[in-house]
């Protein structure tokens, strides 16, 4: 862990809030993933997911910034993090107004550094509990190739 990294963790702690649903369900026991999964559509194709700060230390302990988002570089080869951010218009052009301006490029880069560390933590413990969860059904049902112990040869 860097120093930059402890430091943030001692005052606030990120959490990605929403992930992109990369799988669907059909079974009734997961009919409300499929709600969530549907809600989701509307996300354009590069947003992976959505993050907030949770500060536990200092003058903002007890609040959350919501609002950022994790994205897929349009090319594919990479990640990059959007701060919250407003959209509105000024003489028929789209703006943003950020919520969060980085001091320079250094401090942007290591803060999409902490982000995406959290994501990729988030990510690689969804598909260890995935395939824990598929081993664990692959052995406790029997499959139509082999016989259980109550079925005759």
């Amino acid at each position: 862990m860097t120093a930059t990294q402890n430091t943030f963790n001692s005052i606030a702690r990120i959490h990605i809030t929403k992930l992109r649903a990369t799988t669907t369900t059909t079974s009734a026991k997961n009919r409300g993933q499929d709600k969530d999964r549907k809600a989701r559509r509307a996300w354009p194709t590069n947003k992976l997911a959505e993050a907030e700060i949770e500060f536990t230390d200092g003058f903002l302990a007890g609040h959350t910034l919501r609002g950022f988002t994790v994205w897929q570089r349009q090319d594919g080869d990479g990640f990059f993090v959007t701060p919250p951010q407003r959209s509105y218009e000024k003489d028929d052009d789209k703006r943003y107004h950020s919520f969060l301006v980085y001091k320079n490029e250094v401090v942007r880069d290591q803060f999409q550094d902490l982000v995406l560390d959290e994501y990729r933590r988030v990510i690689a413990q969804r598909a260890a509990s995935a395939e824990s969860a598929e081993a664990a059904d692959a052995t406790a049902q029997p499959t139509d190739d082999e016989p259980s112990d109550d079925q005759p040869f």
